[in-house]
């Protein structure tokens, strides 16, 4: 289970969690980080018109931690009417890529809430 956890209170910090309920195998950063939304930066393109025009909307959230960078990708193409999502994981040193697919009948929210976050640094592609 992949969580992006944003604090509905204060202070107010953003989370990554990776692991299941009863064993958490990353968290990054900690809670009440309140340098955390400087740790991650949220990316995105949009490309609209629909399948005739391949549209897609494309969102990743990317950090880095111990030598790796991680980015959870949110993708959307109107061609296929497909979502994918997942984690790459990619070892700094080496460029070695793990892709880890996520299922998309799974989600809960979606990265485009980043969009209007002026906390989070933003990089449009």
């Amino acid at each position: 289970i992949v969580s992006v956890c944003i604090s509905e209170n204060q202070p107010d910090y953003i989370i990554y969690r990776y692991g299941t309920k009863d064993n958490i195998e990353l968290e990054y950063t900690e809670k009440n980080d309140k340098d955390s939304w400087n740790k991650f930066t949220y990316s995105y393109y949009v490309r609209g018109g629909g399948p005739e025009n391949e549209g897609v909307d494309l969102n990743y959230l990317i950090f880095d931690n111990g030598g790796y960078e991680y980015q959870i990708y949110d993708e959307y193409s109107a061609e296929d009417d497909e979502t994918r999502v997942g984690i790459t994981v990619t070892n700094l040193e080496t460029s070695e890529v793990t892709d880890i697919k996520g299922k998309s009948d799974s989600i809960q929210g979606s990265l485009i809430a980043l969009r209007d976050n002026e906390k989070i640094k933003i990089d449009i592609r």
